[in-house]
Parts: C-alpha cells; sequence; structure tokens
C-alpha cells in the first residue's frame, strides 16, 4: 500500500470472490494494493480453484491481510464469507474480473466522514466492452433503482452496520442476490450517496449477462412488488436479452466475414453512435 498518512480514518475491507481467475485476478489485486488510502484489509475468497490462480494470490500474500481457497455454494456465498471475516467499518467488493481506479477508497471515506449516516455508497463505473480496447460509462442512478439495478455493484461500498443491521446477500438468488440486497436495503430506509466519479471498471459479460439472471430478477420483484408489475418488467428485459444474444451472433459472422481491422473499425463506428461521448478508448493490460 502507498504510505499516505490519514490519521485515525476507519478501516476499510476489501473482498475479491474468485474461481478460475488466472487471466485478470492480477489486474484485481493490483487495484487493491496499489490505494491511495492506506487502511486497507483485503480478503480474497476463491472458491477452489484449478488453474493458476491460487499461484498469482500466493505471489501476492504479503499484501493481503487473509485469503482461503475452499469449495463454496457460488459467488454470493463467497462474498458472504468475505463479510463475516471483515473487520473493517466500510466493505467493498471487487469481482476478479474488474478492478478499482488508484483513488477508489479515498474518495470512499472522504464521503464516509463528510456523511456518516450514509449505509451504502455508489458511484460511476465503466464497463470494459469484449474483444475491443473501448468501455463506456454506467452512471450510477438510485432513482432507477425500484425498476432495474442501477448502483453499479463494483463501485458499492457498504458499512459494517448496514450489514449488520439488515442482512448480507440472500443466496437462494445465484445470479441477482446483488439487486436483491440492494432492494432490501432501500426499502429497508437505509441512506444512499452518490459520488459522482468513476471508481471502477467492470468487463461486460460473464454470468451477469446469462438468461438466469432475468429467472432471478423475476422472483425477486415478487419479492418486492406485485405478480402483475413483475410481469410487466419482466418480458421487456427478456426481450432485450434475446435481441443482445442475436447481435452477438450478427458480430462474430460479421467478424469472421470481414477479418478482425475491418470488424474492430465498423465496430468502433456503430459503439461511437451507440454510446456517443460516453464511449472511452482504454488500455488494456496485456
Amino acid at each position: 500500500m502507498k504510505n499516505i498518512s490519514s490519521g485515525k480514518k476507519p478501516r476499510v475491507s476489501i473482498i475479491t470472490p474468485c474461481l478460475n481467475s488466472e487471466k485478470t485476478i492480477e489486474e484485481t489485486i493490483k487495484s487493491v494494493i496499489n490505494q491511495t488510502y492506506p487502511h486497507i484489509e483485503y480478503i480474497i475468497i476463491d472458491g477452489g480453484s484449478k488453474d493458476g490462480t491460487l499461484q498469482i494470490i500466493e505471489k501476492y500474500q504479503g499484501e493481503i491481510a487473509r485469503w482461503v481457497s475452499e469449495p463454496d455454494e457460488g459467488i454470493f456465498a463467497a462474498m458472504n464469507k468475505g463479510i463475516g471475516l471483515a473487520s473493517g467499518e466500510i466493505i467493498g467488493i471487487i469481482n476478479s474480473d474488474d478492478w478499482y481506479v488508484e483513488e477508489a477508497v479515498e474518495k470512499v471515506v472522504e464521503s464516509y466522514i463528510a456523511q456518516p449516516e450514509t449505509d451504502i455508497f455508489f458511484a460511476d463505473c465503466m464497463v470494459v466492452l469484449e474483444d475491443i480496447d473501448f468501455a463506456f460509462l454506467r452512471k450510477g442512478n438510485l432513482s432507477r433503482l425500484v425498476e432495474e439495478m442501477s448502483i453499479n455493484h463494483p463501485t458499492c461500498f457498504v458499512t459494517r452496520n448496514a450489514y449488520q443491521k439488515w442482512g448480507r446477500f440472500d443466496n437462494a438468488f445465484k445470479f441477482a442476490a446483488d439487486y436483491e440486497l440492494a432492494l432490501r436495503f432501500y426499502f429497508s430506509g437505509a441512506k444512499f450517496f452518490y459520488i459522482p466519479e468513476v471508481l471502477a471498471f467492470m468487463r461486460k459479460g460473464g454470468a451477469s449477462e446469462s438468461i438466469k439472471v432475468h429467472f432471478d430478477v423475476f422472483r425477486i420483484y415478487t419479492r418486492y412488488f406485485h405478480l402483475f408489475t413483475a410481469y410487466r418488467r419482466i418480458f421487456p428485459m427478456l426481450y432485450s436479452h434475446f435481441m443482445d444474444e442475436a447481435r452477438k451472433k450478427a458480430r462474430n459472422a460479421s467478424r469472421l466475414i470481414l477479418g478482425e481491422k475491418k470488424w474492430k473499425a465498423l465496430r468502433k463506428a456503430w459503439l461511437k453512435k451507440k454510446f456517443g461521448g460516453d464511449l472511452y478508448r482504454i488500455k488494456m493490460s496485456p
């Protein structure tokens, strides 16, 4: 950690759940241990990786407060395990294919000191697109939380007291427990605070885009809203999912037909049209 004096500022626990993450976890680890804020307790919960993940963790174990590797019941069970081990006043969770900006924790702590009554802090993040060195800006938006998961989970920092008061992730939701917990906090009266800055980068894809997420979300809607509302909201989401899958297939076909260079140029033009000023070129790690 960088040697920056911060007096009696709070300890922040950062949790990284992982499983077979050798391709991306080193970038995640570096983003935590290189934070400008020094009082960080870093915890890694591995689900029993069989690739080179553990060797990478061992490489940095001098910077890691605690890590365990054992089979678990999924990513949210791993997060709950990490929360149980955490001793910080504030707890952040960053997955093994995402990473923080260097001053992320420092900015959260500044907000925590200024807003001590707040339970959940959240911010903007950059969503890194697949197979191309571009990312788009996704702003955090609490006003849309009852419609969708509109607060970016990699940027969320939750106080220890909030977890003790309202509970952890409900592992009955294997793909969208973060959304259920956010709604539980929201309807329980938790206080949210938005930090209008980019705090994290999140890679697009993975389990978060599986159709199973939408079935989880439907069950969550039935828990918090009328059944009619659940049906009314889930059908547009399913339509959007199938359209995205169709676009992926068309994109893969275009890539084969056009070749890599022409495909990237065409996709870049389409992305700029879709995201406009919120599209940014980024330098990806090798």
